[in-house]
């Protein structure tokens, strides 16, 4: 604020070059290529091409205070200001603004003389490779913030599929867990994701999959082809804003005046029934479905029906109509247990939502609510995950804490791998399963296996992985070795005569998909069961 100064002896003594300036508020000064003299003033910009004896005024940069001239490649130029990025191709002379408007909110601006140029904009990062004439997406492996919602599912055969929601950015989308995440949803940019639904049933017999994005403002997004395209779906049906979705086949929806929606493969869509018709709407929904029977979580207490959606009937819990948050019927149709939230606590039904009972724990927030492929219950509460067995449901097993300041959704790999999306550190994996799997204790004065390398397994995609086993015996005998799925299924077995004492056995693993096994040794007097995990480069 005391104006421009000017240095011709590396600093050793100033003098002030701002007479012809009009006032002496300078913001930046630059020196972008090397020759030519760039000052940002109190709303205007002048340059000068003798080191500050004359000034030339850029009207296209006035009213605005000019942070920072960059020189990206050839005569073009790139000019930070408070109205957001200007860009000149012909060395500063004329600047214009408008190749940044369909970015919305510029910021971080970051080039290169030989072209390349970075930005932020609406939480993506832009480049050009071309002075800022042409831009494209490039933010590949950087953290996806704001995770609202997990989705994993499996397409394509073997192929693994993550898509996470996030809280203004759309859509992203990873392929078999990589640390690449493509942006699902280009072309609705700024909007949050309340919940994603990938479905494969014969609701939509033309396509593979489908694929459901309900948004923060009530929106469904629909894309038929791993979304290539999206539609609106509240456009063809004419209603919304919707609450909540379900993969549940027919595909069901729930709009803000409590009418069910649901697709037939003839007929289309068209509504079901209602739960309390013109009541003003209900503040937050889910929709579950065991069978024909449906569950709905509203903000007026728990409702169910028995003959899809046709007809509802208000739950009391504990003699109430109590307000759930989330709840949660398990997908396995020999397994009964719904589970119910409200704000600090647990509700089990065992009979098809008819009753609830609480379970006797103490919650702070109880979150999340998932099933692993174990039947048992998979739910945050805070910090903590927690597992509830579908034979003890007032038991509460701990399983890990969270490291970090909360998280924000729930996720299962292979269904027994947790994955925490968070607010902003990006998609956390755990390093352990939630799957217990029993072993049989072996005598170890006979047999044992002391070592299992490498750990995580790699595995090349046509050729499969070595793994390598360290085993004692006190005795020699016959030594099986079964490599299976979490599942149970063989996948390779391996059988051979070992000698008494320490030995190591190399055997090769075929090549999988799968991102953990489950390893059985079987030797003279025990037995061992290790899980182990598996890096796949398909």
């Amino acid at each position: 604020q005391t104006g421009l100064f000017r240095s011709t002896d590396r600093g050793a003594s100033w003098e002030s070059i701002d007479d012809a300036l009009p006032n002496d508020v300078v913001y930046s000064v630059s020196v972008p290529d090397g020759n030519m003299l760039h000052v940002g003033l109190n709303n205007a910009t002048f340059r000068s091409s003798d080191q500050g004896e004359t000034w030339e005024e850029l009207p296209d940069l006035a009213l605005h205070n000019t942070y920072a001239v960059q020189h990206a490649g050839a005569a073009t130029l790139l000019a930070e200001t408070s109205g957001g990025p200007f860009i000149s191709h012909d060395g500063g002379s004329t600047w214009q603004q408008d190749v940044f408007e369909p970015f919305g909110n510029v910021s971080g601006l970051w080039v290169r003389s030989d072209g390349l140029l970075l930005f932020s904009a609406n939480g993506r990062v832009q480049r050009s490779d071309d002075g800022g004439r042409t831009y494209e997406v490039s933010d590949m492996g950087l953290f996806v913030q704001n995770i609202t919602h997990i989705e994993i599912a499996r397409v394509r055969y073997d192929s693994l599929i993550f898509m996470v929601g996030t809280a203004n950015d759309g859509v992203y989308v990873s392929w078999n867990g990589s640390d690449r995440w493509e942006h699902a949803t280009p072309g609705y940019w700024n909007y949050g994701v309340r919940e994603i639904h990938f479905t494969e049933h014969s609701a939509f017999p033309d396509h593979e999959s489908t694929v459901a994005v309900l948004t923060e403002d009530g929106e469904i997004l629909r894309s038929s082809d791993l979304w290539e395209h999206w539609e609106l779906l509240a456009d063809s049906l004419e209603a919304g804003p919707f609450l909540s979705i379900t993969a549940a086949e027919p595909f069901y929806t729930l709009a803000t005046d409590g009418e069910v929606l649901y697709h037939e493969k003839r007929t289309g869509w068209k509504r079901r029934g209602s739960i309390q018709p013109g009541s003003g709407g209900i503040g937050d929904a889910t929709l579950q479905k065991s069978g024909i029977h449906l569950l709905a979580a509203t903000d007026r207490g728990p409702y169910f029906s028995p003959n899809n959606g046709v007809t509802w009937e208000l739950l009391l819990v504990d003699g109430l109509p109590r307000y759930f948050v989330e709840a949660k019927a398990s997908p396995h149709r020999d397994t009964h247990n719904c589970f119910g939230v409200t704000t600090t606590q647990l509700f089990l039904s065992t009979d098809f939502f008819r009753t609830w009972s609480p379970i006797p724990q103490a919650f702070t927030a109880p979150r999340y609510l998932v099933y692993n492929f174990m039947r048992e219950l998979v739910f945050a509460d805070v910090n903590d995950i927690k597992i509830i067995s579908p034979q003890f449901p007032n038991k509460i097993t701990p399983f890990s804490t969270f490291p970090y300041e909360g998280f924000t959704t729930l996720g299962l790999l292979y269904g027994a791998v947790p994955l925490a999306g968070t607010a902003s550190r990006g998609v956390y994996k755990s390093a352990y399963s939630t799957i217990s799997v029993p072993e049989t204790p072996p005598a170890p004065a006979l047999f044992e296996l002391s070592d299992m390398y490498p750990v995580p397994l790699h595995s090349v995609a046509g050729s499969g992985a070595d793994v390598h086993l360290r085993l004692q015996l006190r005795t020699p005998g016959t030594v099986i070795v079964e490599v299976c799925d979490l599942t149970g299924k063989v996948l390779h077995r391996h059988e051979r005569e070992l000698h008494a004492g320490d030995n190591t056995l190399h055997l090769s693993v075929p090549d999988v998909a799968t991102s953990m096994l489950l390893l059985r040794v079987h030797g003279p007097g025990g037995a061992v069961q290790r899980l182990l995990p598996v890096l796949s480069s398909r």
